[in-house]
């Protein structure tokens, strides 16, 4: 918006004595001293966020103001002033006038400072500052006696005056992301305070007035240099939510057993060995989060938390889970990753109401049969584990949806699991399975199967039975064939059977509608059934590491270029073989060997002389007549004389093949020697043409009879301007007759 343009906005709002003003996203550089005019404004927008349902900021509309006009201060009657992400370095003195002013938001500016006038505002309810470059506040802050949040996070605080402890009314104080190395005492002066953040800062300790703050209901302390606490912390008895996560507590003081309120207690990632037993009278608890620590034991009073539905106690050192485990009857969620627990307590039975249990990394061999009764378990994470075998029981789990079994020792698996008929993903990769139970059809709702890394060498039929498999992966086995019924997997998106010996695929892949990701590196695999064609939906096809003649750099590309380069080449309908050869045109780039194939094919083509060089191979079919009056089918090669291109692939050169080594005339870099001898090496001394393309009529001199000493598969060399098609019919003619002699001679 331009200046002029702005100043009609205000003229308009003037007119229409507008009480609400927006102005954000804008582009504006400045605020005219014209604003002055709106007397009757009560809000005024410079910048704003925007939030979804859940709080979350979805987009910003900011400007590029950097200084606000002292006429902002006429503006009387404001009560809400919004400036957000703009790029204010100072607020003006007359900021202290706004006597009315309720809610100022100056989030993501450049403020160093405040003015003291700032404590004129004594209305003021709710003050953001939140990303700015304070490294101080005023005392005059202690002035805004009615102010009941105040945002700092993220500026570079390392104190806060006195003066804080005046703010009796405040309930919200936001500083995380500071500097700070210590509280004032005074902090215990806000007696209304809720909510405190103080995550991300330097504290080593609290003052022992925190214990003041009577109606805080969460605390977050996260991410400091914390040690210890008070035992006055105790002493707030209305704290629901206490965060504490990566500080240095080495103990956890008796003092937190006072906390009957406390609902959520964060923990993580300290240095805590063991836990007070007081714990037990944290009655209201229901998230305990105790990850990341050097926890060995836990103490029986952890069973008296009977409101807890979040237990994490990953990555401690805990050998032994206590029995009184079991009497946490409304536990949903147990962490317990990353341990050293060799065995579980047959009371882990009774956690009635558990969904989801994680219990990967650890040293078990065995699970109790007593786990069949966790009826409401939805997620059982076993990975990492040194489990043989699985307990049948497992198949009571009927609401059991993911099952993480990954790097044990499984050999079998128990025909019970097809009792598991809510399962949706199964991870088995690298056990030691040598085969399935053809039970498995009955996990009806299974979309993601993994058996990577096992000692598979058949699957059963039955795997078709699996009508809702999404994922399949079966890389690093020992299967040599497919059943057939593999076709029936409808639904099928992904499907890994890399590294297998697989020397051939079953026609009844085609059916797979809706595969689009097929990886069949590094199998047997020589040749491609034809209905894979019928994959359409297919994106991405892996065929490296088989013996399928199909060049790297084609097989480099995307799955629909493999599918066509190989069956341009290789029509499985060919009832005729004999009536097929290569013609293979090699050279330096540029030299027209691209237009010489599309001469062959079409001899109308006009030439391109922009024509981009080639990449890699491009396959041309071109057909003749036969004296039988068949079709003689010639698959012309396009080889990129690129460097990086002129080592060929000895499975493109067979006896029953042409070259044809095209020189341009205008220039002199054509190595016939090196080409020559890549023909007599790699092919099996087919023969060679030389064809001298000589633009604009120039001719191309070369040495033939030296040549054709050094060469005895050199047959002709033939000169053309394939901009008139002069000697184009003689090329063509010659390519008939050595291919159909070449032919005869390989019958």
């Amino acid at each position: 918006m331009s200046e002029e343009e702005l100043l009609q906005v205000i003229e308009q709002a003037k007119k229409e004595s507008v009480t609400e003003l927006d102005l954000s996203g804008k582009d504006l550089t400045t605020l005219p001293p014209e604003i002055r005019k709106l007397t009757q404004l009560k809000k005024l927008i410079l910048g704003k966020d925007e939030y979804d349902d859940d709080g979350n900021i979805t987009e910003t509309f900011g400007n590029k103001i950097t200084t606000l006009p002292k006429e902002i201060g006429l503006l009387s009657k404001l009560e809400e002033l919004q400036i957000v992400s703009n790029q204010l370095t100072s607020l003006p003195t007359e900021i202290g006038k706004l006597s009315n002013l309720q809610s100022l938001n100056l989030r993501r500016n450049q403020l160093s400072s405040l003015p003291i006038e700032i404590g004129q505002l004594g209305n003021l309810q709710s003050l953001n500052l939140h990303r700015n470059q304070l490294n101080s506040l005023p005392a005059e802050i202690g002035q805004l006696s009615n102010l009941q949040s105040l945002n700092l996070r993220r500026n570079q605080l390392s104190s806060l005056p006195a003066e804080i402890g005046q703010l009796s009314n405040l309930q919200s104080l936001e500083i995380r992301n500071n500097e700070l190395n210590n509280l004032p005492t005074e902090i215990g002066q806000l007696i209304n305070l809720q909510s405190l953040y103080l995550s991300r800062n330097q504290l080593s300790n609290l003052p022992t007035e925190i214990g003041q703050l009577i109606n805080l209901q969460s605390l977050y302390l996260s991410r400091n240099q914390l040690s210890s606490l008070p035992a006055e912390i105790g002493q707030l008895s209305n704290l629901k939510s206490l965060y504490i996560r990566r500080n240095q507590l080495s103990n956890l003081l008796v003092e937190i057993g006072q906390l009957s309120n406390l609902q959520s207690l964060e923990l993580r990632s300290n240095q805590l060995s063991s836990l007070p037993a007081e714990i037990d009278k944290l009655s209201n608890l229901e998230f305990f989060y105790l990850s990341s620590n050097q926890l060995s034991s836990l103490p029986a009073e952890i069973g008296k938390l009977s409101n807890l539905k979040s237990l994490y106690l990953s990555s401690n050192q805990l050998s032994s889970l206590p029995a009184e485990i079991g009497q946490l009857s409304n536990l949903q969620s147990l962490y317990l990753r990353r341990n050293q627990l060799s065995s579980l307590p047959t009371e882990i039975g009774q956690l009635s109401n558990l969904k989801f249990l994680y219990l990967s990394s650890n040293q078990l061999s065995s699970l109790p049969s007593e786990i069949e009764q966790l009826s409401n378990l939805q997620s059982l994470y076993l990975s990492r584990n040194q489990l043989s075998s699985l307990p049948s029981e497992i198949g009571q789990l009927s609401n059991l949806q993911f099952l993480y079994i990954r790097r044990n020792q499984l050999s079998t698996l128990p025909v019970e699991i097809e009792q598991l008929s809510n399962l949706r993903s199964l991870y088995l990769s690298r056990n030691q399975l040598s085969s399935l139970p053809s039970e498995i059809e009955q996990l009806s709702n299974l979309q993601s199967l993994y058996l990577s890394r096992n000692q598979l060498s058949v699957l059963p039929a039955e795997i078709g039975q699996l009508s809702n498999l999404q994922f399949l992966y079966i890389r690093r086995n020992q299967l040599s064939v497919l059943p057939a019924e593999i076709g029936q997997l409808s639904n099928l998106q992904s499907l890994d059977l890399s590294r297998n010996q697989l020397s051939n695929l079953p026609t009844e892949i085609g059916q797979l509608s809706n595969l689009q990701f097929l990886d069949l590196s590094r199998n047997q695999l020589s040749s491609l059934p034809a209905d894979i064609i019928n994959l359409t939906k297919i994106e991405k096809l892996n065929l490296r590491g088989n013996p399928v003649p199909i060049p790297p750099e084609i097989l480099a590309g995307n799955a629909q270029e493999i599918l066509d380069f190989y069956f341009r080449v290789k029509d499985p309908n060919e009832t005729e073989p004999l009536y097929e050869a290569k013609f293979l045109i090699i050279g330096e780039g540029g030299a027209g060997k691209t237009s010489l194939a599309k001469k062959i094919e079409n001899e109308n083509y006009q030439l391109n002389l922009d024509e981009e060089s080639t990449k890699g191979i491009d396959v041309i079919q071109w057909k003749f007549p036969l004296t039988n009056g068949k079709d003689f089918r010639v698959n012309i090669w396009d080889f990129g004389g690129q460097e990086i291109y002129h080592q060929t692939h000895q499975f493109f050169l067979t006896k029953r093949s042409l070259y044809a080594l095209v020189a341009d005339s205008r220039k002199e870099n054509t190595n016939f020697y090196w080409w020559l001898k890549v023909a007599e090496l790699l092919s099996d001394n087919s023969p060679v043409l030389i064809i001298k393309n000589e633009k604009q009529d120039r001719q191309c001199q070369v040495n033939e009879r030296q040549l054709r000493g050094e060469f005895s598969n050199l047959k002709e060399v033939l000169p053309t301007n394939l901009a008139t098609n002069r000697g184009l019919a003689e090329i063509k003619q010659a390519i008939q007759d050595y291919i159909t002699l070449a032919t005869n001679d390989a019958v």
